[in-house]
């Protein structure tokens, strides 16, 4: 867009547009598929009705990247200053009422998400460099291994009460999912809990979860926290690490 609004915009349209129109696609094929009996389990009936609705069922759009085109077109970081804020809530308000709009016309519902998997974000980074060039592409992870938040919506590195500001002011917006997740730091049961009370009565942030890595060891069966090379009980190499990526946790090579 190369700092113009409209331009932006009209991009950001084009774009969730096609995405409604291949959500339509796979929602005919589906049903196509249901009606041939394709899909037993998804189509078999109970009490005259069948067991998936596929009229009820929820098309997402998941959002890669929203922190990083804000930097692109504004100069600031979300976390840096409320203008960036008010920008994303411009953007995303923008997109919730294409959002009915194209799912009415479509017969679908539609809402949009920022609950991505790692995958397609590290995809679409590479992607853009490739195609952009550095000088024009603003990724987290530097040149080694390029990426777009994904979760959380906030820059790497980032103070966790500001990251939590943020995100609970933005949170709301996202009507098909928006996950937070909070490293624990070795902080101890009751301040978690603490945490947790300031999160909801004062923050109103809704949806979250405590990261914290795990190590398991396969020779002794227990599992640890942290990332660790070896088993600090029985010394064994034979260890298997987890951390959270996005909604879930992956097992990691450390």
């Amino acid at each position: 867009a190369r700092g113009d609004k409209d331009r932006l915009f009209g991009l950001l349209g084009q774009a969730f547009k096609l995405a409604v129109r291949a959500l339509a696609v796979k929602a005919e094929g589906l049903n196509k598929r249901a009606s041939e009996g394709v899909l037993p389990n998804l189509s078999q009936s109970r009490k005259g009705e069948a067991y998936f609705r596929f009229r009820s069922s929820a098309f997402t759009i998941c959002l890669v990247g929203v922190n990083e085109a804000v930097k692109t077109h504004l100069g600031y970081w979300l976390e840096e200053e409320l203008m960036p804020q008010h920008f994303t809530t411009e953007i995303l308000e923008f997109l919730k009422g294409l959002a009915k709009e194209e799912g009415e016309r479509e017969g679908l519902r539609v809402n949009f998400s920022h609950v991505v998997e790692d995958e397609a974000s590290l995809r679409l980074a590479s992607l853009d460099v490739e195609r952009y060039g550095w000088s024009r592409v603003v990724v987290q992870g530097g040149r080694e291994n390029p990426y777009y938040s994904y979760v959380p919506l906030t820059s790497e590195g980032v103070n966790l009460a500001t990251k939590l500001e943020v995100e609970a002011r933005l949170q709301p917006l996202f009507n098909g999912g928006h996950f937070t997740a909070i490293p624990v730091g070795g902080r101890p049961a009751k301040a978690l809990s603490k945490q947790s009370l300031n999160l909801m009565e004062k923050l109103n942030l809704k949806f979250y979860a405590y990261d914290q890595p795990l190590t398991y060891c396969s020779a002794c069966h227990r599992t640890f926290q942290g990332l660790k090379v070896k088993c600090p009980s029985c010394g064994s190499l034979n260890v298997e690490a987890y951390a959270r990526q996005s909604t879930r946790l992956s097992l990691i090579h450390i």
